[in-house]
């Protein structure tokens, strides 16, 4: 059991950060195969472009000396289209972006600390952020139900949503 109130918040502003090592470790876990170096070294060069853009925006929440929850998000248009297929973001997610979107990239809470209201605290950072930085629009990738839950009780019905190609991307207006 993890608790609210011991968490702190630590911004990740490069892969150089002490704590992107412990963020990719906690990724890792759920994202790649223990039998596939190949799937982690890309999936760790991703996730150090994400950290490293300019527009990055990555939260950990820590307990102690362990990663609980990672967050990080980015503006959409500055992603290189390589970065984009790599994310699996492709042509139909990328239409009607011509007005700033931020890109919520990852959002992950450790097993042991699911359930608590840990990733509804990151999603409203996200939107906050987003917000405070003048985009218009927030862009979300991901196939959790429960994610996509509670981007629509901050922000309504997306405008855009998956279709039936099995696409995961939604994208949000932002007031």
């Amino acid at each position: 059991m993890v608790s609210l109130g011991n968490l702190l918040e630590r911004v990740v502003v490069s892969s150089s950060d002490p704590i992107f090592d412990k963020v990719f470790a906690l990724l890792a876990e759920e994202w790649v195969s223990p039998a596939r170096p190949e799937e982690r070294a890309a999936a760790r060069r991703l996730l150090e472009r994400i950290v490293s853009a300019e527009t990055a925006y990555s939260i950990a929440l820590m307990q102690g000396e362990t990663v609980v929850a990672y967050s990080s998000g980015l503006s959409l248009m500055i992603l290189e289209r390589d970065v984009l297929n790599l994310l699996a973001i492709g042509a139909w997610a990328r239409t009607g972006l011509d007005t700033p979107t931020f890109y919520c990239a990852e959002l992950f809470v450790a097993r042991q600390a699911r359930g608590q209201g840990i990733g509804s605290k990151l999603i409203q950072a996200n939107v906050k952020h987003a917000t405070q930085l003048g985009y218009h629009r927030l862009a979300v990738d991901t196939q959790n139900r429960v994610v996509v839950e509670h981007y629509c009780k901050l922000l309504g019905n997306p405008l855009k949503h998956p279709d039936r190609d099995r696409s995961t991307f939604y994208l949000f207006a932002l007031n």
